[in-house]
């Protein structure tokens, strides 16, 4: 999975780059969700789905090629998982969730 996600984010014509970010970018979402060991915390993540999408849809109205920046962060939260690396990928994906939140208030206040 970690390959297909660089691949999307190698050279093509912006709208089919794009489109595939956002594919993939639904794919390591699933990815993590299916291998999180917390089933309480996977029901919550899974319950809130709707409420992701609908902040990613408002996020990408307003801001131009908005999947480009969490390329690196989804990636690196793959190679941890694909290590073993609990403690990195924990570090990760609070990475990525923090930098998701400043980008998407970002967006939300039209700063973007």
């Amino acid at each position: 999975m970690t390959q297909a996600y660089i691949a999307a984010g190698r050279p093509a014509p912006e709208e089919e780059r794009q489109a595939r970010l956002q594919e993939v970018d639904e794919v390591i979402h699933d990815f993590v969700l299916a291998h999180c060991p917390n089933q309480r915390l996977a029901r919550i993540m899974a319950t809130l789905r709707d409420s992701v999408a609908w902040c990613r849809n408002a996020v990408i109205e307003k801001v131009p090629n908005a999947f480009d920046p969490s390329l690196e962060e989804h990636v690196a939260i793959c190679k941890a998982m694909r290590a073993r690396d609990a403690e990195g990928a924990a570090a990760a994906m609070r990475d990525h969730l923090i930098a998701t939140r400043d980008r998407t208030l970002k967006a939300m206040e039209g700063r973007a």
